[in-house]
């Protein structure tokens, strides 16, 4: 029979897995809400009429 402590180990490894994943899945909703913000400033600037824009 296999040793507790080769199950232990497999766990373990799990377990960093699952929390490297939870922080890639945290990293990836803050780009995705910064996307969004950005496409929504980009819909709007594209959106006013040049006559009304300023000059740079």
């Amino acid at each position: 029979m296999a040793s507790p402590i080769v199950f232990e180990q497999i766990q373990a490894k799990l377990d960093e897995d699952s929390q490297v994943r939870e922080e890639i899945r945290n990293i990836v909703q803050t780009l995705e809400r910064q996307a969004r913000s950005t496409e929504s400033i980009l819909s709007r600037v594209h959106s006013i009429p040049q006559a009304n824009r300023r000059s740079t």
